[in-house]
């Protein structure tokens, strides 16, 4: 049996974080704003947290004579159950080599091979 070989982090980004403890991926809130299959889905979700359905709030915004876009109210919605945005550093990447001894030996590994983490990510909100 081998150690994974630690290769870094993936690609460090913005995440929002939900009060129930999930997390609003950047896809999940793209389907919202353009209307794409799933968004019924992802606003079902925020609706069960108590933010405002989508058509009562257009209906609304109708009645004093104003627009309201998809991604107006995926923002006002996000706002309504208090998501967090949250920066995270990268998820964590490695690598196993596979087969025997002389194969691993002369398998190659695209990445630097580093050290591996050992203290805890600090939590940083926005």
């Amino acid at each position: 049996m081998t150690r994974g070989r630690y290769l870094g982090r993936g690609t460090a980004r913005t995440i929002t974080i939900l009060p129930d403890g999930t997390v609003l991926t950047d896809r999940a809130a793209q389907k919202v704003r353009a209307g794409e299959r799933g968004a019924a889905g992802v606003r079902a979700r925020l609706v069960a947290l108590r933010a405002r359905p989508l058509p009562e709030m257009v209906a609304e915004y109708a009645r004093a004579g104003m627009d309201l876009t998809p991604g107006e109210w995926l923002e006002l919605a996000l706002a309504q159950v208090g998501a967090r945005r949250v920066r995270h550093r990268g998820c964590h990447r490695f690598a196993w080599p596979v087969g025997d001894r002389g194969w691993r030996r002369r398998c190659p590994i695209g990445l630097v091979e580093l050290p591996y983490p050992l203290a805890t990510d600090p939590a940083v909100t926005l």
